[in-house]
Protein backbone atom coordinates (compact mmCIF):
# COMPACT_ATOMS: atom_id res chain seq x y z
CA UNK A 1 0.00 0.00 0.00
CA UNK A 2 2.89 2.37 0.79
CA UNK A 3 4.39 1.87 -2.68
CA UNK A 4 1.00 2.36 -4.32
CA UNK A 5 0.47 5.64 -2.48
CA UNK A 6 3.98 6.76 -3.37
CA UNK A 7 3.38 5.93 -7.03
CA UNK A 8 0.08 7.88 -7.13
CA UNK A 9 1.71 10.82 -5.33
CA UNK A 10 4.57 10.79 -7.82
CA UNK A 11 2.19 10.84 -10.78
CA UNK A 12 0.25 13.75 -9.28
CA UNK A 13 3.44 15.73 -8.63
CA UNK A 14 4.62 15.04 -12.17
CA UNK A 15 1.32 16.24 -13.62
CA UNK A 16 1.43 19.41 -11.54
CA UNK A 17 4.95 20.32 -12.61
CA UNK A 18 4.47 19.94 -16.36
CA UNK A 19 4.33 23.33 -18.08
CA UNK A 20 2.45 22.56 -21.28
CA UNK A 21 3.12 19.60 -23.49
CA UNK A 22 4.41 21.55 -26.48
CA UNK A 23 4.47 18.43 -28.64
CA UNK A 24 6.46 18.28 -31.84
CA UNK A 25 3.89 15.81 -33.08
CA UNK A 26 0.79 14.20 -31.60
CA UNK A 27 -2.27 12.10 -32.28
CA UNK A 28 -5.31 10.98 -30.39
CA UNK A 29 -8.77 9.48 -30.23
CA UNK A 30 -11.91 11.32 -29.22
CA UNK A 31 -15.65 11.17 -28.74
CA UNK A 32 -18.00 13.94 -29.75
CA UNK A 33 -21.64 14.80 -29.14
CA UNK A 34 -23.16 16.34 -32.23
CA UNK A 35 -26.70 17.78 -31.93
CA UNK A 36 -28.48 17.42 -35.27
CA UNK A 37 -31.89 18.74 -36.29
CA UNK A 38 -33.64 15.64 -37.63
CA UNK A 39 -37.12 17.22 -37.54
CA UNK A 40 -37.67 17.17 -41.31
CA UNK A 41 -36.52 13.56 -41.51
CA UNK A 42 -38.48 12.51 -38.44
CA UNK A 43 -41.65 13.68 -40.18
CA UNK A 44 -41.11 10.77 -42.57
CA UNK A 45 -40.84 8.30 -39.67
CA UNK A 46 -44.51 8.73 -38.73
CA UNK A 47 -45.67 6.48 -41.54
CA UNK A 48 -43.12 3.82 -40.60
CA UNK A 49 -44.20 3.70 -36.94
CA UNK A 50 -40.67 3.08 -35.70
CA UNK A 51 -40.14 6.14 -33.53
CA UNK A 52 -37.97 9.19 -34.13
CA UNK A 53 -34.27 9.94 -34.25
CA UNK A 54 -32.74 11.56 -31.19
CA UNK A 55 -31.49 15.08 -31.73
CA UNK A 56 -27.87 14.11 -31.27
CA UNK A 57 -25.29 11.71 -32.65
CA UNK A 58 -22.18 10.33 -30.99
CA UNK A 59 -19.15 10.78 -33.23
CA UNK A 60 -15.99 8.68 -33.01
CA UNK A 61 -12.81 10.01 -34.51
CA UNK A 62 -9.26 11.09 -34.20
CA UNK A 63 -6.69 13.55 -35.33
CA UNK A 64 -2.96 13.95 -35.63
CA UNK A 65 -0.61 16.77 -36.43
CA UNK A 66 2.84 18.24 -36.20
CA UNK A 67 4.45 21.53 -35.30
CA UNK A 68 5.34 23.68 -38.30
CA UNK A 69 6.38 26.91 -36.58
CA UNK A 70 6.69 27.75 -32.86
CA UNK A 71 3.23 26.97 -31.46
CA UNK A 72 1.52 26.45 -34.85
CA UNK A 73 0.37 22.94 -35.80
CA UNK A 74 -1.07 21.46 -38.99
CA UNK A 75 -2.66 18.04 -39.31
CA UNK A 76 -5.59 15.89 -40.33
CA UNK A 77 -8.76 14.78 -38.57
CA UNK A 78 -11.84 12.69 -39.16
CA UNK A 79 -15.15 11.77 -37.52
CA UNK A 80 -17.91 9.28 -38.09
CA UNK A 81 -21.20 8.30 -36.48
CA UNK A 82 -24.36 6.29 -36.92
CA UNK A 83 -28.01 6.48 -35.84
CA UNK A 84 -30.53 3.71 -36.38
CA UNK A 85 -34.24 3.08 -35.91
CA UNK A 86 -35.69 -0.41 -36.29
CA UNK A 87 -38.89 -2.21 -35.43
CA UNK A 88 -40.86 -5.29 -36.39
CA UNK A 89 -44.61 -5.08 -36.89
CA UNK A 90 -46.47 -8.24 -37.84
CA UNK A 91 -44.38 -9.99 -40.46
CA UNK A 92 -42.48 -6.89 -41.57
CA UNK A 93 -39.15 -5.46 -40.44
CA UNK A 94 -38.52 -1.77 -41.02
CA UNK A 95 -35.20 -0.06 -40.44
CA UNK A 96 -33.75 3.38 -41.15
CA UNK A 97 -30.02 3.84 -40.69
CA UNK A 98 -28.05 7.08 -41.00
CA UNK A 99 -24.28 7.02 -41.46
CA UNK A 100 -22.23 10.19 -41.32
CA UNK A 101 -18.53 10.46 -42.13
CA UNK A 102 -16.16 13.38 -42.63
CA UNK A 103 -12.47 14.17 -42.75
CA UNK A 104 -10.15 17.00 -43.59
CA UNK A 105 -7.24 19.19 -42.53
CA UNK A 106 -6.80 21.74 -39.76
CA UNK A 107 -4.47 24.43 -38.46
CA UNK A 108 -4.27 25.42 -34.81
CA UNK A 109 -2.21 27.27 -32.25
CA UNK A 110 -1.42 26.32 -28.68
CA UNK A 111 -0.44 28.50 -25.74
CA UNK A 112 -0.24 28.18 -21.99
CA UNK A 113 -3.34 29.55 -20.29
CA UNK A 114 -2.91 29.06 -16.54
CA UNK A 115 -0.40 26.82 -14.78
CA UNK A 116 -0.16 23.70 -16.94
CA UNK A 117 -3.44 24.09 -18.84
CA UNK A 118 -3.13 24.89 -22.53
CA UNK A 119 -5.58 26.85 -24.66
CA UNK A 120 -5.85 25.60 -28.23
CA UNK A 121 -7.68 27.44 -30.98
CA UNK A 122 -7.98 26.22 -34.51
CA UNK A 123 -10.04 25.76 -37.62
CA UNK A 124 -10.57 22.88 -40.00
CA UNK A 125 -12.08 22.31 -43.39
CA UNK A 126 -13.69 18.92 -43.90
CA UNK A 127 -15.54 17.03 -46.60
CA UNK A 128 -18.04 14.31 -45.90
CA UNK A 129 -20.97 12.15 -46.93
CA UNK A 130 -24.29 11.37 -45.29
CA UNK A 131 -25.98 8.08 -46.20
CA UNK A 132 -29.56 7.17 -45.33
CA UNK A 133 -30.54 3.53 -45.82
CA UNK A 134 -34.18 2.49 -45.62
CA UNK A 135 -34.90 -1.24 -45.35
CA UNK A 136 -38.18 -3.14 -45.51
CA UNK A 137 -37.98 -6.88 -45.00
CA UNK A 138 -41.09 -8.95 -45.73
CA UNK A 139 -40.16 -11.57 -43.16
CA UNK A 140 -39.23 -10.77 -39.58
CA UNK A 141 -35.62 -11.80 -39.16
CA UNK A 142 -34.68 -13.90 -36.14
CA UNK A 143 -32.35 -16.82 -35.53
CA UNK A 144 -35.04 -19.30 -36.50
CA UNK A 145 -36.71 -18.00 -39.65
CA UNK A 146 -33.60 -16.71 -41.44
CA UNK A 147 -32.79 -20.37 -42.08
CA UNK A 148 -36.36 -21.48 -42.72
CA UNK A 149 -36.85 -18.76 -45.32
CA UNK A 150 -34.22 -20.47 -47.47
CA UNK A 151 -35.06 -24.10 -46.70
CA UNK A 152 -38.84 -23.81 -47.23
CA UNK A 153 -39.63 -24.72 -50.88
CA UNK A 154 -42.67 -22.41 -50.80
CA UNK A 155 -40.34 -19.44 -50.65
CA UNK A 156 -38.98 -20.34 -54.08
CA UNK A 157 -42.18 -19.02 -55.61
CA UNK A 158 -43.37 -16.56 -52.94
CA UNK A 159 -42.01 -13.03 -53.22
CA UNK A 160 -40.29 -11.76 -50.08
CA UNK A 161 -41.37 -8.13 -50.60
CA UNK A 162 -38.02 -6.91 -49.31
CA UNK A 163 -36.57 -3.56 -50.33
CA UNK A 164 -33.40 -1.66 -49.55
CA UNK A 165 -33.00 1.96 -50.65
CA UNK A 166 -29.91 4.06 -50.00
CA UNK A 167 -29.74 7.80 -50.57
CA UNK A 168 -26.70 10.00 -50.04
CA UNK A 169 -25.44 13.53 -50.25
CA UNK A 170 -22.03 15.15 -49.86
CA UNK A 171 -21.17 18.25 -47.89
CA UNK A 172 -18.36 20.60 -46.90
CA UNK A 173 -17.77 21.75 -43.32
CA UNK A 174 -15.92 24.68 -41.80
CA UNK A 175 -15.05 23.75 -38.22
CA UNK A 176 -13.71 26.47 -35.87
CA UNK A 177 -13.00 25.23 -32.35
CA UNK A 178 -11.37 25.98 -29.01
CA UNK A 179 -9.95 23.41 -26.62
CA UNK A 180 -8.44 23.11 -23.17
CA UNK A 181 -5.71 20.50 -22.75
CA UNK A 182 -4.50 19.17 -19.42
CA UNK A 183 -1.30 17.09 -19.47
CA UNK A 184 -1.47 14.05 -17.20
CA UNK A 185 1.96 12.81 -18.26
CA UNK A 186 4.62 14.32 -20.53
CA UNK A 187 3.36 12.10 -23.36
CA UNK A 188 -0.37 11.94 -22.52
CA UNK A 189 -3.11 14.52 -21.94
CA UNK A 190 -6.85 15.02 -21.90
CA UNK A 191 -8.55 17.60 -24.07
CA UNK A 192 -12.03 19.09 -23.98
CA UNK A 193 -13.26 21.01 -26.99
CA UNK A 194 -16.22 22.99 -28.22
CA UNK A 195 -16.68 24.01 -31.84
CA UNK A 196 -19.19 24.55 -34.59
CA UNK A 197 -19.84 22.54 -37.75
CA UNK A 198 -20.81 25.13 -40.37
CA UNK A 199 -22.11 22.85 -43.10
CA UNK A 200 -22.63 23.56 -46.78
CA UNK A 201 -24.58 21.17 -48.98
CA UNK A 202 -27.22 21.29 -51.68
CA UNK A 203 -30.53 19.92 -50.41
CA UNK A 204 -31.45 19.14 -54.04
CA UNK A 205 -28.38 17.02 -54.73
CA UNK A 206 -29.44 13.80 -53.02
CA UNK A 207 -29.00 10.62 -55.03
CA UNK A 208 -32.78 10.52 -55.46
CA UNK A 209 -35.08 13.14 -56.94
CA UNK A 210 -36.40 15.72 -54.51
CA UNK A 211 -35.37 18.05 -51.70
CA UNK A 212 -34.55 17.10 -48.14
CA UNK A 213 -33.20 19.54 -45.56
CA UNK A 214 -31.24 18.23 -42.58
CA UNK A 215 -29.90 20.60 -39.91
CA UNK A 216 -26.20 19.73 -39.94
CA UNK A 217 -24.93 23.21 -38.99
CA UNK A 218 -24.69 22.68 -35.25
CA UNK A 219 -22.22 22.83 -32.33
CA UNK A 220 -19.93 19.89 -31.60
CA UNK A 221 -18.67 18.98 -28.13
CA UNK A 222 -15.64 16.72 -27.98
CA UNK A 223 -13.36 15.06 -25.42
CA UNK A 224 -10.11 13.45 -26.51
CA UNK A 225 -7.09 11.53 -25.35
CA UNK A 226 -3.89 13.03 -26.78
CA UNK A 227 -0.57 11.23 -27.17
CA UNK A 228 2.57 12.97 -28.31
CA UNK A 229 6.21 13.76 -27.86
Amino acid sequence: MYYLKSFILGICLMANTIIGQNYSGFGGYGLGVYPIDWSSLNSKMTNLEIGEFNNSMVLHGGRGGGKVYKNIYIGGLGFGGQSRLADAAGNVNRKVEINLGMGGVYIESSRKLIKNIELITGSAIMWGVINIQVTRDGGVNNWTNIWESYSNPANDVTPTHSFITTVSNSFTMIYPYASLRYPILPWFGLEGSVGYFQTFYDSNEWSVTGTQEIGLSKPIYRISMVFGG
